[in-house]
């Protein structure tokens, strides 16, 4: 793996430099024949005294396996969780065809009255937590927590992946239990409240630092899921699927869901 991550990062190297040499052709669209002012990522790193070739490269790499792979792998795992509960994947069914009817195109009007899919991809979130433990930080000044002195300059690692799964916080914590996330099914659970839960379970980090591509994840996995659902029933009838961390979190085995045409 690494090999090959080396040898994709040398050759678009070798070709954001050739375009850097090069600017008069590096802006020249080869569909419409004409310079075009737009520059990629890569260009624009590039052509920064600030930034090394290699970190420019890691940077690019980085984009990549985090907006491919742990997008990818959540889906999987989002599709599987439906697939292995029928009745809450009905209950999203029931949701979209309530909000989207004639299989309408999600819009983001649809989406803030579709509060059973957003619990649906939280609940995913939490039971196969999508980067392997948390988040870390390195402490800027000395602190005290909770009677532990911690000097500057250590670094602070938070196993939201391990909190996401304990039970004195998520009642039932290994099943998938979406409604734990809506407010009229807290009493029923005996979860916990919003202002907690939030900070328990933070696949994209939080704060200055949290992912950027937070919202453009989300809205990926809800138009996928919902297009899915629109036109496909999910059945899944083999082994309990487990989580392989590396560090993105990703199926331990193939994914054998089945997709049943809808005749409605």
């Amino acid at each position: 793996m690494g090999v090959h991550v080396n040898r994709l990062r040398e050759r678009a190297a070798e070709h954001a430099l050739e375009k850097a040499a090069n600017p008069e052709a590096s802006g020249v669209c080869p569909y419409a024949g004409h310079q075009s002012e737009d520059k990629s990522i890569y260009e624009t790193l590039m052509r920064d005294d600030r930034v090394s070739n290699d970190l420019c490269a890691n940077i690019i790499m980085a984009l990549f396996r985090t907006g491919i792979d742990s997008t990818g792998n959540a889906m999987a795992f989002f599709l599987y969780n439906l697939a292995n509960n029928p009745d809450k994947q009905q209950l999203l069914y029931e949701e979209i065809q309530s909000n989207l009817p004639g299989k309408t195109p999600l819009t983001m009007e649809a989406l803030n009255n579709m509060p059973y899919m957003k619990a649906c991809l939280r609940e995913s979130f939490r039971l196969h937590f999508p980067v392997f433990g948390g988040s870390g930080r390195v402490l800027s000044k000395d602190i005290t927590f909770s009677g532990y002195n911690i000097p500057q300059g250590t670094f602070i690692f938070a196993n939201l992946a391990a909190m996401s799964r304990m039970e004195e916080y998520y009642p039932r914590p290994l099943e998938y239990h979406p409604e734990r996330w809506l407010r009229d099914d807290r009493a029923d659970m005996g979860a916990i409240w919003p202002s907690e839960a939030g900070f328990l379970s933070l696949p994209f980090s939080h704060g200055l630092r949290a992912c950027p591509g937070k919202r453009f994840a989300e809205q990926s996995l809800y138009l996928a899921v919902a297009t899915i659902l629109q036109n496909f029933r999910l059945e899944y009838h083999g082994e309990t699927m487990g989580m392989i961390h590396m560090p993105f979190t990703q199926p331990d085995k193939p994914l054998d869901i089945n997709f049943i045409p809808r005749e409605d």
